[in-house]
């Protein structure tokens, strides 16, 4: 399971680098809580689940990084009105092509995401995903929780 919100965490993130990237106003740096639903087709499976990170400009400025050097990727960024940004990106690897359209709303203390993923050919029987991200600031970094840690929100 940490695998797979590992994963989701840096795809998010990194759409929401894109945002940033398109001159959307920047997030303020805490403990930020992450809930993500998630539904894979064929078969209509949803999870969800919420996770807790610590960010700052350390952290945003690395993600960043891992969405400009993506390899095997392509994006297009589109601004909308009330800071909200369209990305679509088209990704190969090897014989898989992974194909995915955003919407993400940003302010200070909080981001919306909207994402649709298609895989070509199916990965793990998956042809579709489609991910809904709510994330919100709730306050600074526990001490215990450095730049980029990750830590589950169902204990709380």
């Amino acid at each position: 399971m940490y695998k797979r919100i590992g994963c989701l965490m840096v795809v998010m993130s990194i759409q929401a680098a894109s945002v940033r990237a398109a001159d959307a106003p920047g997030t303020q740096e805490g403990l930020w809580e992450i809930r993500t639903g998630t539904v894979q087709n064929p078969g209509n499976a949803a999870t969800e689940s919420t996770v807790r990170v610590c960010r700052d400009r350390a952290y945003d400025k690395y993600i960043e990084e891992l969405a400009r050097y993506r390899t095997g990727c392509t994006s297009a960024t589109t601004n909308t009105a009330d800071n909200t940004v369209k990305v679509v990106s088209r990704c190969v690897s090897g014989q898989s092509v992974v194909a995915s359209a955003s919407t993400v709303s940003v302010q200070s203390d909080t981001i919306h995401a909207e994402t649709r993923r298609t895989f070509n050919p199916d990965w793990g029987g998956v042809s579709e995903e489609i991910d809904t991200q709510d994330q919100k600031l709730i306050g600074p970094c526990p001490a215990n929780l450095r730049s980029g840690g990750v830590e589950s929100a169902e204990k709380h």
